[in-house]
């Protein structure tokens, strides 16, 4: 009797500790991705003003702190909005980017007027393209095109005809232009 005691206690241990765990989890996924995804644009944030901004809400002090503010925000929007889990549409793409520059001085939540160029110097002083943004005209029917290629693949998710494998077979190229990689399960 005092095993299947004990073991009821354990198990009521673990049912109180579980929740705590995947809520560490979570938060540590939170903090992550956001400094992650900032690296991925050179914005870095120092550990303990990270923590700050992202977990209690600190005012940011300068720039990046101001894009990881942001960040945060429009990460919330997505895991913690029921509107996010339906069709991604070009409102909710303008709101997710209005959040994204909420605390910096830049206008956000609004289709461009104006072409974008992302360009690299050389060591000649010549711009060359690095990213070739989608033209100004083209915007909100880019977003339109976003929106679709999500809902498809929330289609293909729910399907589950076979999975990755299968997808990518179907979608291989003929078998003469095919370039072998070493490596590729997929050959």
């Amino acid at each position: 009797m005092a095993t299947i005691e004990r073991g009821a206690g354990r198990a009521q241990l673990f049912a109180r500790q579980l929740p705590l765990l995947l809520e560490t989890l979570a938060h540590r996924a939170r903090i992550e991705s956001v400094r992650a995804s900032s690296a991925i644009e050179q914005v870095t944030v120092p550990g303990a003003r990270l923590h700050a901004v992202v977990d209690r809400g600190a005012s940011p002090r300068n720039r990046s702190e101001a894009e990881v503010a942001g960040y945060r925000d429009a990460l919330d929007l997505v895991l913690r909005s029921t509107e996010t889990s339906s069709a991604m549409t070009t409102p909710l793409l303008l709101r997710l980017h209005g959040r994204l520059w909420a605390h910096t001085e830049s206008l956000g939540g609004q289709l461009r007027e104006a072409d974008n160029r992302v360009v690299d110097i050389d060591p000649d002083g010549m711009r060359v393209d690095r990213f070739r943004t989608v033209p100004a005209r083209d915007t909100k029917l880019g977003g339109g095109v976003t929106g679709d290629r999500c809902q498809h693949a929330r289609r293909l998710g729910k399907r589950r005809t076979g999975g990755l494998q299968d997808q990518r077979r179907r979608h291989r190229p003929p078998a003469g232009r095919r370039q072998r990689r070493s490596g590729d399960p997929f050959r």
